[in-house]
């Protein structure tokens, strides 16, 4: 999902029209989650920190937590800040994608997932607006 595919635009729209009305029926999951993989790993890290920042300052404080708490311990993030969730989320999609795959994978948080790439496709096509 980074950088931008004119092929998959239609993807990235559906993405972003899920995440605008909360409606997440229509996205394939696993898709979403190798979505947000590829964005992880090839992404540039300031534009990850934003776009995670985001996600996780929206996310409930329980939520937000578990996230944390998947997360291995040497990345040392704060539960309670979606700053420092954020920086370590950067982290390990450059030097652990296989525990992120886990992360995203995981049932309670498949759904905060599909949520993160409707945001990043929004960002995305957002970005493609403004260069046009």
């Amino acid at each position: 999902m980074w950088p931008f595919d004119q092929n998959r635009q239609d993807t990235y729209q559906q993405y972003a029209q899920a995440y605008n009305s909360g409606n997440f029926n229509n996205v394939d999951a696993n898709q979403a989650t190798n979505d947000v993989q590829q964005f992880a790993q090839n992404a540039p890290p300031e534009v990850q920190q934003q776009i995670y920042t985001q996600h996780f300052s929206q996310m409930p404080p329980e939520q937000l937590a578990l996230v944390a708490q998947q997360m291995p311990p040497e990345y040392g993030v704060n539960p309670n800040d979606p700053n420092s969730v954020a920086q370590g989320f950067t982290r390990l999609g450059q030097e652990r994608p296989d525990v992120l795959q886990g992360i995203l994978s995981h049932p309670m948080l498949l759904g905060a997932g599909v949520a993160l790439a409707g945001l990043i496709a929004k960002h995305m096509l957002d970005e493609r607006r403004e260069q046009q």
